[in-house]
């Protein structure tokens, strides 16, 4: 199942700096400073990237053993329609 969402998650690096202290354009950082920020955002970026997915589907019915989306994609629930009642959406995660 592909992402329902597309994640584009920008980490600039002279924001970062600017947070760290580098506020005018004439500070400029060490080059061990830039190789740890290097560092670290090729970290985040790892830690940040989606590793699941999540999305939700319109229902067309619910029986006393499944659910019907719409699209014709039939989910099988034992006790769907007497678990949860009369519902319009389910959510399938991965």
């Amino acid at each position: 199942m592909e992402p329902a969402v597309a994640y584009n998650l920008t980490l600039p690096p002279r924001e970062i700096l600017r947070l760290q202290g580098y506020k005018r354009p004439t500070d400029t950082p060490t080059p061990e400073v830039l190789a740890i920020l290097e560092e670290a955002l090729c970290e985040a970026r790892r830690l940040l990237a989606p590793r699941h997915t999540f999305r939700v589907f319109e229902v067309a019915g619910v029986s006393a053993d499944s659910i019907l989306v719409v699209g014709g994609e039939t989910l099988r629930f034992a006790g769907a329609e007497r678990r949860w009642g009369a519902f319009t959406h389910v959510g399938l995660g991965s």
